[in-house]
């Protein structure tokens, strides 16, 4: 026994209460049932547990896929060995903002070097080409971008550098990727979201409250049920639907916070979706692509939505 463990164990002995030997009986027979036990005996039960998995991890690798246990699809960790490979290469990276909208640090925003992977919906970034290596699965997970629901454009405004695009992810972070030169900026974008339009589950209905904020719509990150031809009119439809909420929400000329954050929403979900549905459609038609894809009709042009009040 090492010495650190043996004064741990000290301390977590000293620390216990001094019942009686009978009590301690019944003690450890109530744990054993499920019983609450006294916040003391709580307490320390989390520390030597804490000490355990600590000196385990300093025994060995741990496998990350086994602390995670969790079959929610919001949560669970893909697996890897069953995970389709789409496309991969160097690229540079910048965190602009992080989830759920808030500005990343200037700390943080740094260019940095990657060898981007991109499996299934989920967007693998590591020091070099061997990424996947058992000795770095950590890193897997702390590098990791979920793109379902994700949209990838051109970043035609950022003038500080060439060919670059923008990833902007369901839980509204951000990043800049820099390639190597605009045939791979294409490929990089075309790809990124045809994986996203085709995988993408169906959204969720939001929250419903007694307030009048407005609440987006949950974004599972599980795959789709849905057969691409079923895929692709879903995104038509809801795009469809969003165009109507946008024009009719314009028309109400609401001016307060809420009505704004839902106008910004409404305009990027719109962007997305029919974006899903142009590079589904290219897809379809071109070389290889799966025949039982439909084209989409032709629709009659919407009229242009009213202009958004003064402020």
């Amino acid at each position: 026994m090492r010495p650190d463990q043996s004064r741990a164990d000290d301390a977590t002995r000293s620390a216990l209460p001094r019942y009686p030997r009978a009590n301690a009986a019944v003690g450890t027979a109530n744990y054993q049932r499920g019983a609450d036990l006294p916040l003391t005996c709580s307490r320390v039960s989390v520390t030597a547990k804490r000490l355990q998995l600590q000196q385990w991890g300093e025994q060995g690798e741990v496998e990350p896929q086994h602390l995670f246990r969790d079959p929610n699809p919001f949560l669970d960790v893909p697996d890897q060995s069953r995970a389709v490979e789409y496309k991969k290469g160097y690229v540079m990276r910048k965190c602009c903002v992080d989830a759920n909208g808030r500005r990343t640090p200037f700390g943080r925003r740094g260019w940095k070097m990657f060898y981007c992977t991109l499996r299934d919906l989920v967007l693998y970034l590591h020091k070099d080409e061997h990424g996947f290596r058992r000795n770095q699965m950590s890193d897997n997970l702390h590098n990791a971008i979920r793109i379902h629901h994700a949209l990838a454009t051109k970043a035609t405004d950022y003038t500080k550098k060439q060919h670059v695009f923008r990833l902007q992810t369901a839980d509204q972070a951000e990043y800049l990727f820099q390639t190597s030169d605009s045939k791979e900026l294409c490929s990089w974008v075309e790809t990124i979201n045809f994986v996203c339009a085709a995988y993408s589950a169906p959204p969720l209905a939001g929250a419903v409250g007694s307030q009048r904020k407005f609440q987006r719509p949950l974004l599972p990150c599980s795959h789709t049920k849905l057969s691409m031809r079923e895929q692709l009119a879903e995104h038509e439809e809801r795009a469809a639907r969003l165009e109507e909420e946008l024009a009719a929400l314009r028309h109400a000329r609401d001016v307060t916070p809420h009505a704004r954050d839902k106008d910004h929403y409404l305009v990027h979900e719109i962007k997305r979706y029919r974006t899903y549905a142009h590079v589904m459609r290219l897809r379809a038609g071109g070389a290889g692509a799966d025949e039982a894809a439909p084209a989409l009709p032709e629709r009659a042009a919407h009229a242009p939505a009213p202009p958004p009040p003064p402020p």
